[in-house]
């Protein structure tokens, strides 16, 4: 089925009373109810799925026709054209990408021309998704057939996120791709040579990397990491972190989910990086205490206002920190403990020696103690 096909079957649906008073609503008015309905279902970091996740490598892949935009085409010929010509309502797509050697009917591959059509030229936003199978083949042309499409609108991507990175090394080996728009990027660091992104400001990073396989791929800053701003690794190691400012030179927060076990040499050269906010993990376990350590000597952090510990205010993590930023001479305006300890169970007196190197603590950017006052929160 093409593109007229699916406009004929979308004409041919039940007609909703012509009479109804929303049918006289002025059509930019309508457009914003339907982009309130869209947003109140799905928040910014929600995609709308054009295909239902209900189906196997074996049968055919069923649209979701019983949720917006798909469902406001259904309802009346003036919804559908006030929809089709709302391009925001299809600037966000969730495409799960259905494995299997089983050739795609015409169907899927016209429904997603269709919804890129509906988007205009407005920059797009998706996350592609591998659906898991139990026994995936090393390349899926169903895939590709899905992946060449959304390519061929690469130059409107503004965020991506790529969940799976099966069937992505082969579709993105044929070319390096030229995205202009992209502001934020989901992926795997060796997807990054792949891209032509000066725009790039936010990078996800995801899975497990150790700074020994990183050379091969990153070994300098590039076109595509030169200005990005805004960096989260999942799993990663001090060695990485230190080589952040030769990789990423105008970065401004960090973020690092997990510090990883790597058999780690003394850092020889100490590197500055002028970002505003860090967010590290610390564990109560003593093996954090070498890898805090290098960290502060390695980097020389002289813009650093926020440290965020994914860590409790227990007596252990403070210390830890606190010897750590000691040892690298790095004083930050404030340390946030993100804890699930609730502000009133706080024991101000293990927090308040952090005073020593910070003006201020907070736990989930509430103030426990304050430096410049002289004073302390008194839990409730």
């Amino acid at each position: 089925m093409d593109l007229q096909g699916i406009n004929s079957m979308f004409s041919t649906i039940n007609v909703i009373n012509p009479e109804s008073h929303i049918n006289h609503l002025p059509v930019e008015l309508l457009q914003q109810i339907f982009l309130l309905v869209v947003h109140d279902l799905n928040p910014p970091d929600y995609h709308l799925s054009i295909f239902s996740l209900e189906y196997s490598a074996v049968c055919a892949i069923p649209a979701i026709f019983t949720a917006p935009p798909l469902l406001f085409t259904r309802v009346c010929r003036l919804w559908r054209v006030v929809a089709c010509s709302t391009p925001r309502l299809w600037s966000r797509i969730q495409v799960m990408l259905p494995g299997g050697t089983k050739p795609l009917s015409p169907f899927p591959p016209s429904l997603l021309q269709f919804w890129l059509a509906c988007s205009g030229d407005h920059p797009l936003t998706l996350r592609i998704d591998s659906r898991p199978l139990s026994q995936p083949s090393p390349y899926s042309e169903v895939n590709s057939q899905l992946l060449e499409i959304l390519l061929s609108e690469k130059g409107r991507w503004e965020t991506v996120n790529f969940v799976s990175h099966e069937d992505y090394e082969r579709a993105f080996n044929l070319d390096i791709l030229d995205t202009p728009q992209l502001r934020t990027l989901k992926c795997r660091i060796s997807d990054l040579k792949r891209f032509n992104a000066p725009n790039l400001s936010c990078l996800h990073l995801w899975g497990i990397f150790y700074a020994s396989r990183v050379p091969m791929i990153l070994s300098e800053h590039t076109p595509t990491t030169i200005n990005i701003r805004h960096l989260y690794i999942a799993y990663t190691s001090v060695h990485f972190i230190c080589s952040i400012p030769v990789i990423f030179p105008r970065l401004k927060t960090f973020v690092v989910h997990q510090i990883l076990h790597e058999a780690e040499s003394d850092i020889v050269t100490r590197s500055r990086l002028d970002i505003e906010s860090m967010t590290l993990p610390v564990s109560p376990h003593i093996d954090i205490w070498p890898k805090l350590n290098a960290i502060f000597k390695g980097l020389h952090l002289p813009m650093l206002q926020k440290l965020i510990l994914l860590s409790e205010p227990r007596k252990i993590q403070v210390a830890y920190v606190k010897a750590a930023l000691v040892v690298g001479s790095c004083f930050p305006r404030v340390i946030d403990f993100q804890a699930a300890t609730p502000l009133s169970e706080v024991d101000v007196d293990i927090v308040e020696s952090l005073l020593e190197v910070v003006e201020e603590v907070t736990v989930r950017g509430e103030v426990v103690c304050c430096r410049a006052s002289c004073t302390t929160k008194t839990p409730l």
